[in-house]
């Protein structure tokens, strides 16, 4: 059944039959899922490390291969969190817990390639896939808006998103001159008449942000949009 469910989430459901706990994350991991255990087999799990943290059955250790990992990489692996005893189940896995114990398998892969098609083809295909997805998202029962940097990526996005959804919000930040894609992104969205909103920071105090952030985040990651998202958001 599993591979058949697409979106995002995460989630666990207790099977009183068969006496365990079944867990599962989305294929590309958009909702997390932590998880630790003891040595009194005891199982915490949650969608932010702060919750299991709050428990008080998990330690908060360090773990030394996750910060040489995220000195190296910038993030941490699939696997691992910054903590030593918090694990994070990959995406595209389910994870069973029963009389104290943990099975984890993988219930979805990458289909093949077709290396056949034609490069005509493959940027149909590529497009056809983004639409779906772009038009799935927006589904929902609340408003839906989009970030908009004047990248290739969200312009995009954007570009989709405004066939289904006439006068979508888009949201965009600018910092000093040098960083500023604020007129490339006001082109953009004049180009698909969104509802463009911009916000520009000139004096902001990035080291009190970067502070705040582990708050937020749970684990570091060495991604500079998260300074502009925080702002927005």
């Amino acid at each position: 059944m599993m591979q058949h469910l697409p979106g995002m989430f995460s989630f666990a459901l207790w099977d009183e039959k068969n006496k365990l706990l079944f867990c599962a994350r989305d294929r590309f991991g958009e909702k997390p899922f932590f998880y630790s255990i003891n040595n009194k087999s005891e199982f915490v799990f949650g969608s932010e490390i702060k919750a299991l943290l709050a428990s008080r059955i998990v330690k908060s250790k360090l773990s030394l291969q996750s910060i040489t990992q995220y000195l190296q990489l910038g993030y941490t692996g699939p696997i691992m969190t910054i903590y030593e005893n918090i694990k994070s189940l990959p995406p595209a896995h389910y994870l069973i817990f029963r009389d104290g114990n943990i099975t984890i398998s993988r219930y979805w892969s990458f289909p093949k390639l077709n290396n056949s098609l034609s490069y005509t083809d493959a940027k149909e295909l590529f497009y056809q896939k983004l639409d779906i997805a772009v038009k799935n998202q927006l589904i929902a029962d609340v408003e839906v808006g989009s970030f908009l940097s004047g990248g290739i990526d969200s312009s995009s996005i954007v570009s989709i998103a405004s066939k289904y959804s006439p006068s979508i919000k888009t949201y965009s930040f600018g910092f000093q001159k040098e960083f500023n894609e604020l007129p490339l992104a006001a082109e953009t969205a004049q180009m698909y008449k969104t509802s463009h909103h911009e916000m520009e920071e000139l004096n902001a105090d990035i080291n009190s942000i970067i502070l705040k952030l582990p708050d937020i985040y749970d684990e570091p990651f060495a991604d500079s949009s998260a300074i502009p998202t925080f702002l927005i958001c």
